[in-house]
């Protein structure tokens, strides 16, 4: 196969953005709702007002601490956004995971056995859902591939579906 055919057929899946920065505002508002409660703690309990003087220290401190979880957060959740990819070609389906060392897992599009989607109101509004893919072989292998939170689910269950009654076919 030409490059360009291969580039053709070539389908990057990703994961939503949308589910990522939905992600990232829920951990940004976790942690200041529990460092609000510390401090809520700290001056209006008996133990906060015993240890008044050292209130400036413990908010400093737990100020930077707050940051660092923050994100700690933020960095964790946007690099297994990035690492987690699917491809989809005519005759497979790989799954990539990882940053600076990438493990590839690759099914034969011919080894598919069903091909699912569902879509919550939500994943609707936002055009995201999940993709199952049933895969099986001889000697009993059986594994279902999740493609979870990507967008357009829709499309890529009749890119798999078109691909499966394709290589039926042949």
């Amino acid at each position: 196969m030409e490059e360009k055919e291969l580039q053709k057929s070539l389908h990057h899946i990703h994961d939503s953005a949308v589910l990522l920065a939905a992600r990232v505002v829920f951990a940004f508002l976790a942690v200041e709702l529990l460092f609000y409660v510390f401090i809520y703690f700290l001056f209006f309990t008996e133990i906060g007002i015993s240890i008044q003087y050292q209130r400036s220290y413990i908010i400093l401190f737990s100020s930077l601490l707050k940051f660092i979880i923050q994100i700690y957060y933020v960095v964790y959740v946007v690099l297994s956004w990035v690492k987690n990819n699917f491809y989809i070609t005519e005759d497979k389906i790989v799954h990539c995971k990882g940053i600076l060392t990438i493990d590839e897992e690759i099914y034969d599009i011919s080894s598919i056995r069903t091909v699912k989607s569902h879509q919550s109101l939500v994943g609707r509004i936002f055009n995201y859902g999940d993709v199952v893919v049933e895969v099986s072989a001889s000697g009993g292998y059986h594994k279902d591939i999740l493609l979870r939170g990507i967008v357009n689910p829709k499309k890529y269950e009749r890119i798999l579906n078109e691909y499966l009654e394709k290589k039926k076919k042949d």
